[in-house]
């Protein structure tokens, strides 16, 4: 398994009430890996039309890597939505890569730190780099709605 448990759990950095639409939200930070892969999987399922990355290299290895976050980005694009990854591309993650664009629009730009991604054009989640190769991020932000 990819992932192991932290004792903190997810911290609510600050709330918007959205007066359009009555719904607030409120941005977490989750510290927990189980939780991370939960939520990301839990977004798929509202997911309509697309999602946007820009990522580190090492991040291409961790979403193929990680079985319920990959299973769930083919899921998303079986159902027509559109996905556009920018990522640093290296002859150590050639072959990841390669297996991304089955589904994803790729493009490549050097020297990213961090990772950060937009669904649908309104839903934002970032994290730091990953330490180590094959391993969660230490934290994840992401904006709830409640």
């Amino acid at each position: 398994m990819l992932y192991s448990s932290f004792l903190e759990v997810s911290s609510p950095l600050s709330s918007l009430l959205d007066t359009q639409s009555g719904t607030i939200e409120r941005t977490e930070i989750l510290r927990n890996h189980e939780d991370m892969v939960n939520t990301t999987v839990e977004d798929f399922s509202k997911l309509k039309k697309s999602i946007d990355i820009c990522t580190y290299g090492k991040g291409v290895y961790l979403t193929i890597n990680t079985k319920p976050i990959w299973e769930g980005y083919v899921k998303v694009k079986q159902r027509g939505a559109r996905l556009r990854w920018i990522t640093d591309i290296t002859k150590e993650n050639l072959s990841d890569c390669k297996e991304l664009m089955t589904i994803a629009e790729v493009r490549h730009l050097d020297q990213i730190i961090g990772a950060f991604g937009i669904h649908d054009g309104i839903k934002y989640r970032a994290s730091a780099n990953v330490k180590e190769l094959g391993q969660l991020p230490e934290e994840l932000t992401y904006l709830k709605q409640c």
